[in-house]
């Protein structure tokens, strides 16, 4: 379970971090503020290490080609290139993070 979420010049985010509780939680905004987007990057970090097929997570090796794969998805770039997903107009590397209830970390 999610327990805190970090993003850093990813699609049109500079650098919101955020903590969840472990019960609900409801993200309120406006149209094309991004709400979508934090949803998908939550999801991608829960899932995009995670071997359907193996029924277990990928190693540390496997685990950034499966997340690159699980974001493409997601977002689906029009050029299909994980770059895409940088917040325009940033200077900084995009950054995503997870801290998961239990002390897990991705």
């Amino acid at each position: 379970m999610l327990e805190r979420l970090e993003l850093r010049n990813f699609t049109a985010f500079a650098s919101p971090s955020m903590d969840f509780s472990p019960t609900i939680n409801v993200l309120i905004g406006k149209n094309d503020t991004g709400k979508t987007h934090l949803l998908k990057a939550a999801y991608g970090l829960c899932f995009g290490a995670f071997q359907p097929e193996k029924k277990s997570w990928a190693d540390e090796d496997e685990s950034e080609a499966a997340l690159t794969a699980k974001l493409l998805r997601l977002f689906l770039p029009l050029d299909g290139k994980i770059g895409r997903l940088r917040r325009p107009g940033a200077t900084g590397e995009a950054y995503m993070s997870a801290l998961f209830f239990g002390g897990d970390e991705r």
